[in-house]
């Protein structure tokens, strides 16, 4: 993307098509440098200090109702385990490295919830990158054509959209709707910032439940995806049955 970047900026400012590839190479590995070097980046755990109870994801309890894609060209069942890192440290003894394992993602054979009775809820956050209108269409279509959910609504500008300022604005997203979505840049639903999950988050439940939302899908990047987590929270507090599903973006 940052390649890309400094390639249009070079032809926008009146530069040929045919640029110097190493000159921009170069720049891209200053702009990466920056971004590694940045003194106000998170700290990032370092491997040896991480366990396998940071890899473990809190499920949903499965139940009786069948998977729609039985019977499809779908990989079904318990979801085999992916190794997190295949490189062990110099000098360690195979025979005393256990291997950190990540839940791989995909489909069970058995569902939480009964798809018939399923209402769907997606929200995008924060900046806005390539891609977002594809998740959008992508959902909503498999959600309504493949699972048969009983609706899909879309929650308009990020967090805000489950608020009782922006709920209003919500819309049910169907086929019609989405078809072509994925054929225009930015977020169909539109994006914003500064609603903190933490401050708002009993807010938002109280909108979800009474909208009847089941499964909430958030598209978004770290700020995102950890509203996501608090919103998690004070739905486990409430004792509230609804799935929120995070979709990481950058």
């Amino acid at each position: 993307f940052f390649f890309a970047s400094l390639l249009l900026r070079h032809i926008a400012s009146g530069g040929a098509a045919m640029v110097n590839e190493e000159a921009l190479r170069s720049q891209l590995k200053r702009g990466r440098s920056t971004v590694v070097n940045d003194p106000n980046a998170p700290d990032v755990q370092p491997d040896e200090e991480l366990g396998q109870s940071d890899f473990e994801i809190e499920k949903l309890p499965l139940t009786p109702y069948p998977s729609p894609l039985v019977g499809r060209n779908y990989p079904l069942g318990g979801l085999s385990k992916v190794i997190y890192n295949s490189l062990m440290p110099e000098g360690s003894d195979p025979a005393d490295h256990t291997p950190l394992l990540m839940q791989s993602a995909g489909p069970h054979r058995e569902l939480h919830f009964d798809p018939s009775n399923v209402v769907v809820g997606i929200v995008s956050c924060g900046g806005l990158c390539p891609g977002l209108n594809d998740v959008i269409r992508a959902v909503t279509l498999f959600s309504l054509e493949v699972y048969m959910v009983k609706k899909v609504i879309g929650f308009k500008y990020g967090w805000m959209g489950l608020m009782d300022e922006g709920i209003g604005d919500a819309l049910e997203l169907t086929p019609t709707i989405v078809r072509d979505i994925n054929r225009g840049g930015g977020s169909f639903l539109g994006s914003s910032r500064g609603r903190p999950v933490h401050k708002h988050g009993e807010e938002m439940l109280d909108n979800l439940l009474r909208l009847g939302v089941n499964v909430l899908f958030a598209l978004g990047g770290d700020g995102t995806l950890k509203g996501a987590s608090q919103l998690a929270e004070f739905i486990k507090q409430r004792g509230a049955d609804i799935a929120v599903v995070g979709i990481p973006k950058t």
